[in-house]
């Protein structure tokens, strides 16, 4: 006798072979046949004569198969498990069993402690639906058909999920609520965000002056632009600014005070007084609450 008449059930890297309706009157398995090709972790197998208590998976082998012990037993279900090495590692779509067919009887179902009224067609109902009508074949790794990893993907999820149901979150909403932040669109011009999340300087336009380091000469000169500075001024190494040399005349209308080297070559115009804590490394003339000083290297030659 042969047997095909097996659901097929594909899930993730399994693939499941199962007989809804029981094979009857088998006295034993002569061997099976598939059309299996590819790589497969497993191939396992397990039995029951009820539909309810299975024995253990075991290896699926010809001689394993056809090792199977009926005892009499007038129906037997089977479960074929392969299992893949990787997704589309192989293939299988059938599964066939051949077996000898024994001359047993169909076996007369007599539990009636579940019928309150013993009458006859009640107990002939209830005989019809225990012969044909059998419970469907649990895997207890799955839950209507689906691994636990299936219902830990957010993906699949659906309806809406309370509040209340999720540790902290509530909490976690009423403070960032309750928290000052700085709005983007208060921002302007003249800051970003970067990359990072910090607050820096934007040099997209000329709007705010600033001073920073010479390792920051780009973003200064953006902003005191090195062509506004004249002959007179410069950003030193430090960058900080400071009165360079030049070949015109200095004109102050005030104090003139350094505190270090004042090198020009041309007359000073101060309308006020002149210090200099350092020395003066130049040559020529300047005027000085209306007196003219001579200077020559450095030194006060004349004061009319």
């Amino acid at each position: 006798m042969q047997f095909s008449n097996f659901t097929r059930i594909e899930e993730n890297l399994t693939i499941i072979f199962k007989n809804e309706i029981p094979l009857e009157r088998v006295a034993s398995i002569k061997y099976y046949k598939d059309n299996s090709g590819g790589l497969f972790s497993k191939k396992e197998f397990r039995w029951s004569f009820n539909n309810t208590y299975w024995s253990a998976w075991e290896v699926l082998t010809q001689s394993a198969i056809s090792s199977i012990n009926m005892h009499s037993n007038y129906y037997l279900f089977l479960q074929i498990k392969y299992t893949l090495t990787a997704v589309d590692s192989g293939i299988v779509s059938s599964f066939n069993l051949y077996y000898i067919e024994s001359d047993a009887v169909t076996p007369v179902i007599s539990y009636h402690d579940d019928i309150e009224t013993q009458d006859t067609s009640a107990i002939i109902i209830h005989d019809f639906i225990q012969h044909h009508t059998f419970s469907s074949i649990i895997d207890a790794c799955t839950l209507n058909g689906y691994r636990g990893s299936w219902y830990l993907n957010r993906t699949h999820h659906t309806g809406y999920q309370p509040i209340s149901t999720v540790t902290g979150l509530q909490n976690a909403l009423n403070a960032l609520a309750n928290s000052t932040f700085v709005k983007e669109a208060s921002l302007g011009d003249i800051f970003i965000w970067d990359s990072s999340g910090f607050l820096d300087i934007s040099i997209a336009g000329d709007v705010t002056k600033v001073y920073v380091d010479a390792s920051l000469n780009a973003i200064r000169a953006e902003y005191v632009p090195d062509i506004s500075l004249g002959n007179d001024f410069e950003w030193d190494a430090s960058g900080y600014l400071q009165v360079v040399g030049g070949t015109g005349n200095l004109d102050v209308s005030g104090n003139l005070h350094t505190t270090g080297t004042v090198k020009i070559d041309g007359s000073i115009n101060v309308s006020g007084s002149f210090y200099a804590d350092s020395s003066i490394g130049w040559t020529g003339t300047f005027l000085a609450n209306s007196s003219t000083v001579t200077i020559k290297n450095g030194i006060i030659i004349s004061v009319i």
